[in-house]
């Protein structure tokens, strides 16, 4: 059994790992190494998709078992649109930086630097705010969680709205193709 918010810090040290092997990559490589530029979008992507799915599916389900959540959610939801800017701004500092070197590269550097620490911030505070709240979904279905996926912050085989939710919001590692500039830049 595998409780939700242990998951939930296993998607965020994921996270954590792949802003800081692109960070070391900038002092590295040069932009427009493709393997660099695909190593920086691929990161906007995963982060994107990880808050897409906790915003659409696990906050959702669990303000609707827990109300007195609302307004902690909702600061949540609030720094995940925050963040979404900063990704919108580092990929368009990526693609500019894929056919030119030097200022753009500087600037792809503040830029995460700076998400980094708000990234941190943000899954601190989202472990502390949610994680209880999560971990009292396991405690209510024991039987379900036996077989918890372990790279994804739930599984599919709980019946619980929690569980699905949960599914979408870990994100399994893959990275979404996708890299609209408006796809959450709305927020």
């Amino acid at each position: 059994m595998i409780a939700l918010s242990l998951q939930l810090a296993a998607a965020h040290r994921r996270l954590r790992h792949q802003i800081t092997e692109v960070r070391a990559g900038l002092g590295q490589r040069r932009m427009r190494d493709d393997t660099l530029v695909t190593h920086c979008l691929a990161f906007c992507d995963a982060l994107t998709a990880h808050h897409l799915g906790e915003d659409e599916g696990i906050f959702t389900a669990l303000v609707a078992q827990r109300p007195d959540l609302a307004g902690t959610i909702a600061k949540l939801v609030e720094d995940h649109g925050m963040i979404a800017a900063i990704l919108s701004r580092v990929r368009e500092l990526a693609d500019a930086a894929a056919v030119s070197d030097g200022a753009a590269v500087e600037a792809i550097r503040r830029e995460l630097d700076g998400l980094a620490a708000i990234m941190e911030s943000h899954f601190r505070y989202e472990e502390r705010a949610v994680g209880r709240a999560l971990d009292e979904d396991v405690a209510e279905h024991p039987e379900a969680h036996r077989k918890a996926l372990p790279r994804s912050v739930g599984s599919d085989r709980h019946p619980s709205a929690l569980r699905r939710a949960a599914d979408d919001a870990g994100g399994s590692g893959q990275v979404h193709p996708q890299r609209s500039k408006d796809q959450r830049s709305d927020q």
